[in-house]
């Protein structure tokens, strides 16, 4: 339900934009023309996607809706690397200070998702992990990026995620 009431509001978007073109909009509805700027690909779009599963579906969701999609938590996002890469699809990786998803990975696999991705070539970027008081916690960006430096880009490699890269 929730999938199909997506789709509309991007269909009645895409509507609405053609209306505006055609000159038959006589009074801005704010809720499509905040989303022009995604549909005409000036703007990203943030996709909340964890998983393999998610992260591969959220693509799929960005290339049937013509999107510029950015993976944001994108715990798995390391497994899709070359794909991730061959898309031009960035990623805002979460914190580093979770455990792994699985009970067989090792237990670097969060911090080395990073290295992973920068490796192949993916865009990154790093933030907490997306709850209601992450903004606040926002300060403590540091810590992550110590954790997921030393399991892959390095200092070096780990500052800019934090700071020029985003």
């Amino acid at each position: 339900k929730k999938r199909d009431a997506l789709a509309k509001a991007f269909a009645d978007a895409r509507a609405y934009a053609v209306a505006k073109a055609a000159g038959t909009v006589r009074v801005p509805d704010l809720r499509w023309e905040a989303m022009l700027p995604a549909l005409e690909r000036r703007e990203p779009v943030l996709l909340l996607a964890d998983s393999a599963v998610e992260i591969r579906d959220a693509l799929a969701f960005a290339e049937r809706e013509k999107l510029r999609p950015v993976i944001v938590g994108g715990g798995d996002a390391w497994r899709l690397a070359a794909t991730l890469k061959a898309q031009d699809v960035p990623v805002i990786l979460g914190s580093s200070h979770n455990l792994p998803k699985r009970r067989w990975e090792a237990y670097d696999s969060v911090f080395a998702a990073a290295g992973k991705l920068a490796a192949a070539g993916v865009r990154i970027a790093i933030a907490n992990d997306g709850d209601g008081m992450a903004a606040s916690f926002e300060r403590n960006l540091p810590y992550p990026a110590a954790s997921y430096a030393a399991f892959g880009p390095g200092a070096e490699g780990a500052l800019r995620p934090i700071t020029l890269a985003p």
